[in-house]
């Protein structure tokens, strides 16, 4: 099981508990490569972000993705 990175943050969530599954890979539309994962922990972690939860709407995985990776690369 994977999901899209356009998808929304909140559509993984969704797909992780119908599934009843901990994390998902993320891949890009395009090339159909894996470009990172979410778990069912990052997306806690999002809710407890009021600034970036009260935009679910641009909450999408690949900026997700993105962003973690530059957190990574700083550390």
């Amino acid at each position: 099981v994977t999901i899209d990175g356009k998808k929304l943050i909140l559509e993984a969530f969704i797909c992780m508990k119908e599934k009843k599954i901990d994390g998902l890979p993320v891949i890009d539309s395009e090339s159909r490569k894996i470009i990172g994962n979410i778990s069912i922990r990052d997306v806690r972690h999002l809710l407890l972000k009021r600034e970036l939860f009260a935009k679910p709407s641009t909450l999408y995985l690949f900026n997700f993705i993105i962003s973690l990776n530059f957190v990574s690369h700083i550390a």
